[in-house]
């Protein structure tokens, strides 16, 4: 058998073959156990908790200006509470993670933008 009649028997045959049914034992495949949006939501999550690490920012303000179910109709109290072990990603009584959804972060993103808009036209962008 000639040499290229040897590579159309093999292209022939290993034609469909998945890497699951013949995997190459030597290989070993980085499997991704986030989405992109996931990574992305974490890193969008991340930049959020680093800005509220800030003292001069007060969360009970941020917290007054949420909006929705969860934050309607409780006291100051139970938001402050609340927006603390979100931003902390605390433990609940059922054992999961507090958290900001996508919505919820959204806002926060919107409150600090605000917030830095009304500092850079009061005092300039330089402080002068």
């Amino acid at each position: 058998m000639k040499k290229n009649e040897i590579k159309k028997v093999l292209r022939e045959n290993t034609i469909g073959l998945e890497e699951k049914s013949a995997p190459n034992r030597h290989i070993n495949h980085a499997i991704s156990t986030k989405t992109n949006d996931d990574a992305q939501s974490d890193n969008e999550y991340e930049k959020i908790v680093k800005l509220l690490d800030n003292d001069l920012i007060n969360h009970a303000a941020i917290g007054r200006r949420m909006k929705g179910d969860e934050w309607g109709g409780n006291s100051e109290a139970t938001n402050r509470s609340k927006f603390r072990k979100k931003v902390k990603r605390m433990q609940n009584d059922e054992g999961g993670t507090y958290h900001f959804d996508e919505d919820e972060l959204s806002q926060v993103q919107k409150i600090l933008m605000n917030f830095s808009s009304t500092i850079s036209h009061s005092i300039g962008r330089e402080g002068k």
